[in-house]
């Protein structure tokens, strides 16, 4: 789980740093640091995902959930609820201007895991 974690996360921070350039290539400062607060948002649910899943491992994922669908299926749902709080939360604070490249970014990190089950 370590080592596709620190995969997904690389694939993140790549598409967020283009992301992060092309905006503040295309509209200046505002906009690269509202790319990165998508990327952000779109990020932190893959590290919730892994805490999670782990923690139903660790303390005995038997007795949590009583299977592994279940381990799985209860850090999704971590994974889920936590990117729609960030995206609820920071979103508002993000000019209507900028918010293009917010939601660009958002979408795009959250590809990442796509990318990596085709490659």
């Amino acid at each position: 789980m370590g080592l596709q974690l620190g995969r997904l996360l690389g694939l993140q921070a790549v598409i967020a740093l283009i992301c992060a350039l092309i905006a503040w290539f295309a509209d200046g400062t505002a906009s690269a640091q509202s790319a990165a607060l998508g990327a952000m948002a779109g990020s932190v649910g893959a590290v919730a995902f892994v805490a999670v899943h782990g923690a139903l491992a660790a303390r005995g994922a038997r007795e949590q959930v009583r299977s592994a669908f279940g381990a799985y299926v209860v850090a999704e749902l971590a994974r889920i609820s936590s990117t729609i709080i960030l995206l609820a939360v920071s979103l508002p604070g993000v000019d209507a201007e900028h918010a293009g490249a917010y939601i660009a970014t958002f979408v795009a990190t959250l590809m990442a895991y796509t990318l990596l089950l085709l490659f």
